[in-house]
């Protein structure tokens, strides 16, 4: 699920992901994701989003 909301000269986007891994491995991923993911996916953004 994804929500875009308009902020002061751009727009925020909200992405939700819901997982319920049964392997430890899939949980081990799952406890990692919110750390590395984060920082991760906003520098993988912050070029293509950026506004000119």
């Amino acid at each position: 699920m994804f929500q875009l909301t308009p902020e002061n000269g751009g727009t925020r986007v909200d992405v939700e992901l819901t997982r319920r891994p049964t392997a430890f491995k899939g949980k081990l991923l799952a406890a990692l994701l919110p750390v590395v993911g984060r920082s991760s996916l906003r520098k993988s953004f912050s070029g293509p989003l950026k506004v000119k």
